[in-house]
């Protein structure tokens, strides 16, 4: 079988990283990018169909909320630099574990 241009031998095991897939430079234009604005947004962040995180609506609202609050205590919030970020393992979950951000205080 031949996977995105790369022959699978037969018996072979593969594993499926549901992470990558909101990764795919052929559904996101700039997918390594963060874009609260992204239209459209085809992420599978909180799975799909029958298996569609009962749970999307709530973490869709407490984010919400603790952006919002942190856009009204802050008038600037920036990355310093890439090189202080410490992820989680990926294999078992795709996130940040450690974000440094400065903040100014209005």
């Amino acid at each position: 079988m031949v996977l995105g241009g790369h022959d699978i031998p037969a018996d072979t095991l593969l594993m499926v990283h549901l992470g990558a897939a909101n990764r795919d430079p052929s559904r996101f234009t700039s997918p390594d990018v963060f874009d609260v604005a992204r239209d459209p947004n085809p992420h599978l962040t909180f799975g799909h169909g029958i298996h569609f995180c009962f749970g999307a609506p709530l973490a869709r609202l407490e984010a919400r909320i603790a952006l919002q609050m942190m856009m009204d205590r802050f008038s600037s919030i920036a990355m310093p630099s890439y090189d202080d970020v410490t992820y989680q393992n990926p294999a078992v979950i795709v996130g940040v574990r450690h974000l440094p951000i400065a903040v100014t205080r209005p």
